[in-house]
């Protein structure tokens, strides 16, 4: 019937079917990767091991690739970006518990080849927050200035875990803001 009375409409609507489509599929992509990201930051939150977060992490990185495809110039698409790199580094850093030398087993070696993982991740987290930077420096001069010698390694200086939650803490920031961007 619309054919026959509004032969030039149709075009139109197809038209405006499609544009609204393109609109609809990049909301539908952004929502699922914040849903994907909200599900790594509640599995922290209730505890999950470095494997299972590893494993969160690939649906996550699929959902914000996939939203980035289709717009990769936003707020939104730098929030959600800015979370997975987060997530990623954490997961690294986390890694770094599992690192072995190669020169053999003994406990001094297996720390050994946990802090050089972890000096090896320190640029990246300044990357990540450039508070971080600040942060780390703060704790290897109070640690330089009780034991009244200089720190080799800065990652020796630091607590694995307070970092990992202060890595988590960007995340979820970076998360919430995507969220409400999206909610927008």
């Amino acid at each position: 019937m619309l054919r026959r009375h509004y032969p030039i409409l149709i075009p139109l609507l197809l038209m405006a079917g499609c544009a609204a489509g393109g609109g609809a599929e990049k909301q539908e992509a952004a929502q699922e990767a914040v849903n994907a990201l909200q599900s790594v930051d509640s599995a922290i939150s209730i505890g999950t091991n470095v494997t299972g977060y590893g494993q969160l992490l690939i649906p996550a990185k699929t959902e914000v690739d996939q939203y980035i495809a289709l717009d990769s110039n936003s707020e939104l698409a730098d929030s959600l970006q800015q979370a997975l790199t987060g997530h990623r580094l954490a997961f690294e850093w986390w890694q770094c518990n599992l690192a072995k030398s190669d020169e053999g087993s003994s406990v001094v070696l297996a720390y050994e080849a946990q802090q050089e993982c972890r000096e090896e991740l320190l640029p990246n987290l300044y990357a990540l927050d450039p508070e971080f930077e600040r942060i780390v420096n703060e704790a290897v001069e109070a640690v330089e200035e009780r034991s009244g010698k200089p720190v080799a390694q800065k990652s020796s200086a630091l607590d694995p875990d307070a970092v990992l939650k202060l890595i988590w803490q960007k995340t979820s920031a970076d998360t919430e803001k995507a969220a409400e961007l999206l909610a927008k």
